[in-house]
């Protein structure tokens, strides 16, 4: 599977809004700012010298050079002199950051032209300057999910995820793909329009493509800091389904509330742990986007969750999902012996993940409702205080033993629900 990524056209527009958010953001300079608005509004007005040959790297520096010409005019002689200061220290970053970049360790590799569309999708790929501050984001995260599914779900068998190949793909709100999306509709009120996975079990090795849908005229700080859980949520409910070269992986069902509701759960428990609780913070380093802002990042990936959810058509169903995972969650978080929150969260949290992934294992399609429908009820009870402590155990010990027969072992939960229902009822 070769990676996809949008044409030069639109990842110039890319670059250079990454950039003016960057400037919006992060430089503290005084003529950031101002270099920043004038940089936005030449991009909504130049389509035709995005069409033009050159490399990227080169109409980025054409793109400063006439900012800082349409700013310095209405600048004081003396603000005029720190704006070419400011700008030349700039471009000094651009010819630093870009192409000259990608090809500084081999100067034979590809510079992204426009003509060869396989040999720039293969450059932006393996290097991608260009856009390295989403690269850094999802290698951060990929490693994030990888982790928590191999060492909490799957530690018996790690070859589940050793032989997953998940690359990165980027498209502009007017690609058009061949493909069957697992995810649904975008919204138009999302910058970054949508998230896709893209799966292929056809070769030895298991391989699918994690592709961002961007909205490119329009991309901004916020849009940028969605990105995250748009990647997390791709990768734990689509990318990683703890299948085998036996069982193979395949589209999610769009109104499944296991598959669509309850592993979206999962995965918005993972951003939240990563980012807010900081989990992997003493082990791995963040990439400066999360490290800066990573409350932000999860408020805007909330969000985006929220108005996505509301305006799906399954949206009950798979609600019913997201409740019952979390409920769950609760329900491991009761039983964890005394210790800090974080412990408890922790634990609860690495529960919760190896239940989800025992279940996508053993192929949930056609019975998400009732799995969801058993679940729910049984952590429900497992929560009320007239159910006996050792009706409790058993159950959290069920819920994160090995699942051999998802059949089988669904009848043992509705044993347990009987069980539990009596105390109850007495």
């Amino acid at each position: 599977m070769r990676p996809h990524h949008m044409d030069l056209v639109a990842l110039k527009e890319l670059a250079l809004r990454l950039l003016i958010s960057d400037l919006s953001n992060v430089s503290r300079d005084p003529y950031s700012g101002v270099l920043a608005s004038e940089l936005g509004i030449l991009a909504a007005d130049d389509l035709e010298l995005r069409r033009a040959p050159g490399s990227l790297q080169a109409w980025l520096l054409g793109q400063t050079a006439r900012a800082r010409d349409s700013i310095i005019g209405r600048l004081p002689a003396a603000d005029q002199v720190k704006l070419q200061q400011f700008t030349r220290t700039l471009d000094e970053r651009i010819r630093n950051s870009y192409c000259s970049t990608c090809t500084h360790a081999n100067p034979s590799t590809h510079t992204c032209d426009g003509v060869d569309r396989a040999q720039d999708n293969e450059q932006v790929a393996a290097r991608g300057v260009c856009i390295a501050i989403i690269h850094r984001a999802y290698r951060y995260l990929e490693d994030a999910v990888s982790s928590a599914v191999t060492h909490w779900a799957l530690d018996s068998d790690k070859a589940c995820c050793s032989d997953i190949r998940i690359q990165l793909g980027t498209r502009g709100e007017e690609s058009t793909v061949d493909h069957t999306s697992n995810d649904g509709a975008p919204s138009p009120r999302d910058l970054v329009e949508s998230s896709t996975t893209y799966l292929d079990d056809s070769r030895e090795w298991r391989a699918c493509e994690v592709s961002l849908v961007f909205k490119v005229s329009q991309i901004d700080r916020d849009a940028l800091l969605t990105i995250p859980w748009l990647i997390t949520q791709q990768l734990a409910c689509h990318a990683f389904q703890g299948r085998s070269p036996s069982n193979p992986a395949r589209p999610v069902e769009k109104d499944c509330p296991f598959q669509a509701g309850w592993m979206d759960q999962v995965a918005y428990e993972l951003l939240k742990w990563d980012l807010l609780e900081n989990f992997s913070a003493g082990t791995r380093r963040a990439p400066r986007l999360l490290r800066r802002y990573g409350k932000d990042a999860f408020v805007q990936g909330r969000d985006y969750r929220a108005r996505k959810n509301a305006s799906d058509p399954n949206a009950e169903d798979l609600e019913w999902g997201r409740d019952a995972a979390d409920r769950t969650r609760l329900f491991f978080v009761s039983r964890h012996p005394a210790g800090s929150r974080e412990d408890r969260e922790r634990w609860a949290l690495c529960n919760l993940v190896r239940l989800s992934y025992q279940i996508q294992r053993n192929d949930p399609r056609g019975r998400g409702h009732d799995l969801v429908r058993i679940l729910s009820i049984v952590t429900q009870y497992g929560l009320d205080m007239r159910v006996p402590r050792r009706c409790k155990e058993d159950l959290r010990h069920l819920l994160v033993s090995k699942i051999s027969d998802l059949d089988e072992w669904i009848r043992k939960l509705e044993v347990y629900r009987n069980a539990m229902r009596e105390f109850i009822d007495n």
